[in-house]
């Protein structure tokens, strides 16, 4: 594996409801599928990214950077904890998922790690 393509820190699987926007508005829902102190992995079907499913990869992830760019801010629910956790984060990965083929995989790297508070 190439040293760019390694994970800062370890991740555990975890389903939990998101929304990824713009700086500005723009704005999709989706569910993570694993996440750590460093960053997720997120699940946003495409119809959320205004977008018709496709199976090519180089139209998702042009279709993605046109609604998005690199950058967007992650918003994390979780039922236990009292408030929403907010991340800005950029694009590290775009995956077609071959498990849910109307949906994109976004790896996101948290701006700022998540700390134990």
């Amino acid at each position: 594996m190439h040293e760019s393509e390694r994970r800062l820190a370890g991740r555990l699987p975890l389903e939990l409801p998101v929304s990824v926007r713009t700086r500005t508005s723009t704005e999709a829902q989706g569910q993570t599928r694993d996440v750590s102190r460093a960053g997720a992995l997120v699940r946003v079907p495409c119809r959320s990214l205004g977008m018709k499913p496709t199976l090519d990869l180089v139209a998702t992830a042009e279709g993605v950077h046109a609604r998005f760019g690199e950058a967007m801010v992650l918003t994390l629910r979780h039922p236990v904890l009292p408030r929403s956790l907010e991340r800005a984060t950029r694009i590290a990965r775009i995956a077609l998922p071959l498990d849910a083929p109307d949906s994109v995989e976004l790896g996101l790297g948290f701006d700022e790690f998540i700390d134990e508070d």
